[in-house]
């Protein structure tokens, strides 16, 4: 080998190296926000239960259906604390390689009617109109069906949790490389911002009503993460399946609009 070759070769593998020291530094970055973000999240409802259990190992409850509300409460705390856990473990088994993703070819039209029957009731029941439009029937993409279902829906309830007023969207255009789908929320409302590891507010904990609409109302958002956390567990399962999550646009003053772009790999139809 000349010396030429040899000039060649090392500059190649000071490229890779460059190249594994960037994807190192941003899984650095992804862990750390995760780790930052699940910690403030768990904070809200297992102070929630701990306050709770407070008030009723003080006797401070009036009578028994108070105390009996309480405990029903703790428990409302409780079920969401083990369901963000659950969440969360899955996401670091996977960084671990102890879980492991069943890839596979899979139909975006199937996937889509999926992710709208899972999601367009919530909305409805709030007020925003939701189109998801139809895919052509030979558009395949790779991933796994149930994670991927799960993250795209996690992503649009809590899109449709904290809007407050407006519409989604949720489109799809395919590139030579890999398939896009748009996610378009028209509200002036913030959702996500562009560093998601800057919210570090304590999240309020109220206790639920003995009203019985509030104590359904409670019920109902028992298993929604928040914002910060839906993104972070979708960047997670997205990088996992070889995909990507981007924040193009959030709102502004010229544009109520937040985009978001779910990047997956395209599949092949099965002969």
């Amino acid at each position: 080998m000349d010396a030429a070759q040899e000039i060649a070769t090392l500059k190649q593998q000071l490229m890779q190296t460059q190249l594994a020291y960037q994807e190192a530094l941003q899984l650095s970055h992804f862990k750390g926000a995760f780790l930052a973000r699940t910690s403030h999240e768990l904070r809200a409802p297992l102070s929630s239960l701990m306050g709770l259990h407070q008030l009723i190992l003080s006797d401070l409850c009036e009578s028994p259906e108070e105390e009996r509300d309480f405990i029903q409460q703790a428990h409302q705390a409780s079920q969401r604390l083990l369901a963000l856990l659950d969440k969360i473990v899955y996401v670091s088994k996977l960084e671990h390689g102890s879980n492991k993703l069943n890839l596979e070819c899979l139909s975006l039209q199937a996937l889509l009617n999926e992710v709208k029957t899972l999601t367009q009731l919530q909305a409805q029941n709030r007020g925003y109109p939701v189109e998801i439009l139809a895919a052509d029937v030979s558009l395949m993409i790779q991933g796994d069906q149930k994670r991927l279902i799960q993250t795209l829906v996690g992503l649009m309830d809590a899109a449709i949790d904290h809007m407050k007023a407006g519409s989604l969207h949720l489109g799809h255009a395919a590139t030579p490389q890999q398939m896009v789908l748009t996610l378009t929320v028209q509200s002036p409302h913030v959702i996500w911002s562009a560093d998601l590891s800057t919210d570090t507010t304590m999240p309020t904990v109220e206790l639920a009503s003995t009203n019985p609409d509030q104590a359904q109302m409670s019920d109902a958002q028992t298993n929604v993460a928040s914002p910060e956390l839906a993104w972070m567990l979708a960047e997670g399962v997205l990088q996992q399946m070889g995909g990507q999550l981007c924040l193009i646009s959030t709102p502004t003053p010229d544009n109520d609009c937040t985009t978001v772009e779910i990047l997956l790999p395209l599949g092949s139809a099965p002969e």
